[in-house]
């Protein structure tokens, strides 16, 4: 007997996709996920979709701290004062490599988001809370 693999999400090779692939992913996976350059604001109701496209905060996207910490804090102040929405982020990994994101920047993004008193979700978190009542 092989044991039930239970998958929850399904993050695009580089990020692309169309919505056609979306209809053939979502019986079987509760989230799929995209990455993109753009920042994108959901609420409750079109996170329910099951499809989000994150924000891309990696290195190379980022070069210089100054601009990452600016584009960060302003990201979220916007989430703040919008009210109701959720901004998804991403990286590939954790490192000083360019498809990653330095820990410094992590702990900057974490920093800002318990000063405006924003909540903090991962993608289980969001299935959970949003996608599957």
């Amino acid at each position: 007997m092989t044991p039930e693999l239970n998958f929850s999400a399904f993050g695009y090779p580089f990020g692309f996709s169309e919505p056609w692939m979306h209809d053939a992913l979502s019986p079987v996976f509760y989230m799929t996920r995209g990455y993109g350059a753009n920042t994108r604001y959901y609420d409750s109701k079109t996170i329910k979709t099951g499809y989000l496209v994150s924000k891309a905060i990696d290195n190379v996207m980022y070069p210089d701290n100054e601009k990452f910490e600016n584009d960060i804090r302003l990201i979220l102040l916007l989430a703040k004062f919008t009210g109701d929405c959720i901004v998804p982020f991403t990286s590939h990994d954790f490192s000083d490599g360019q498809w990653a994101i330095t820990l410094p920047r992590v702990e900057y993004l974490l920093k800002v988001t318990k000063e405006l008193k924003l909540k903090f979700y991962t993608f289980n978190d969001i299935r959970q809370i949003f996608i599957q009542q």
